[in-house]
């Protein structure tokens, strides 16, 4: 594509309907990110406004420039500096990514039809071929699934995961599986998953959405199956410690109560401390001892939910978080003297730790109480 024909799009872009200061109107907030992330975005201005002063035609300092004004909810000067990259670049790969950066931008701010546009222009530019199309096409069908045009949605999302590399698929058939379950088509998307893991079997995020798909479809066989034989590759494996605990998990579902415990317990002993995730009520990941620890309390599996937690504060010995869970698990089992001194450990930790504090008192008057009786 020439460059008078990517300035033509500019200019309908400049002049298709809606000002951009009109878009204002659209709440933005970067408070949504992390310090760090507003940080970075602020040394990337810098950064990228010095290049500029050295070489005004430093293309991807521009690009750099826009993605951190946009960040920061600078929206007219981020749509500035995509325009002119569009405006004077003849690299179709540069253009691309303006294009897609000016989409996004107008897509956050509710104008659909200019988006579309924009992305529509990066396919052009880079003749839809690579990962820039795809990005482009997975662009477009987001933005028509805010206009309700799932259909269309769908097939943009199918062009996005066609023309993909292989090693950068996952973001694109994530997108279509999502555009499929919210229509509940869901085994068009159990087949996208089982394509996917031919391709690709160690893909652990594919695998367990895949098996979380199954599980709330009621298929407690199809999970167990799909844990079972990637477990088969390796049964002593560490790196399977996530699917032995949530094999345990089907199997429990399916009253294999026996055959749970032995699963649970396999993944427990496995499991080498050294993670993120701590061993308290929180979000679900690929592996969390929070998760599996609470699972393991609601079955019943109390001794190995404490196992669990025990080998996770090897990784946060200064999280009183873990002393005073502990304490709560021995409480369900009635261990009431055990319970409080997790409670106190969990002070001595954290003096401030309120939980531990109410449930040390809490735990205290009642054993006192059964005493007395």
């Amino acid at each position: 594509m020439n460059l008078i024909k990517i300035t033509l799009i500019s200019f309908v872009l400049a002049m298709s309907g809606i000002k951009v200061s009109q878009a204002q109107n659209v709440p933005c907030s970067y408070k949504q990110y992390s310090k760090d992330i507003i940080s970075e975005a602020r040394r990337n201005i810098s950064q990228s406004e010095s290049r500029i002063r050295q070489n005004s035609q430093d293309f991807p300092a521009y690009l750099q420039l826009a993605r951190s004004l946009s960040t920061l909810c600078q929206t007219e000067k981020s749509l500035e500096q995509y325009k002119y990259v569009t405006n004077f670049s003849d690299d179709p790969q540069l253009l691309a990514e303006a294009y897609i950066g000016m989409g996004y931008v107008w897509y956050r701010q509710n104008e659909l039809e200019k988006a579309l546009l924009a992305f529509n222009s990066a396919i052009q530019s880079v003749n839809e071929e690579g990962d820039l199309a795809a990005n482009a096409y997975m662009g477009i069908g987001q933005t028509l699934e805010k206009q309700n045009k799932r259909e269309e949605a769908i097939l943009a999302y199918r062009k996005s995961l066609a023309i993909r590399e292989s090693d950068t698929r996952m973001s694109s058939y994530f997108e279509l599986i999502s555009a499929l379950r919210k229509q509940g088509r869901f085994e068009e998307a159990i087949q996208i998953y089982k394509q996917e893991l031919n391709k690709t079997p160690d893909d652990w995020s594919a695998l367990h959405n895949y098996a979380n798909l199954l599980f709330r479809l009621g298929r407690y066989s199809e999970v167990e199956s799909l844990f079972k034989e990637q477990i088969s590759r390796n049964p002593k494996s560490s790196k399977y410690v996530d699917s032995y605990m949530r094999l345990g998990h089907v199997l429990f579902r399916q009253g294999k109560h026996t055959a749970a415990f032995e699963a649970y317990k396999t993944g427990v002993a496995l499991f080498q401390p050294g993670g993120t995730d701590k061993c308290v009520p929180g979000e679900l990941s690929l592996f969390q001892p929070t998760f599996h620890s609470e699972l393991l309390v609601n079955h019943g599996f109390y001794d190995l939910a404490i196992l669990l937690c025990r080998k996770e504060e090897v990784t946060f010995p200064e999280g009183a978080s873990h002393a005073n869970y502990i304490g709560e698990i021995l409480l369900k089992q009635k261990k009431y003297q055990e319970a409080i001194e997790e409670f106190k450990r969990a002070i001595e930790i954290k003096p401030s730790n309120q939980k531990a504090i109410y449930n040390l008192k809490a735990t205290e008057l009642l054993l006192e109480k059964l005493q007395q009786n």
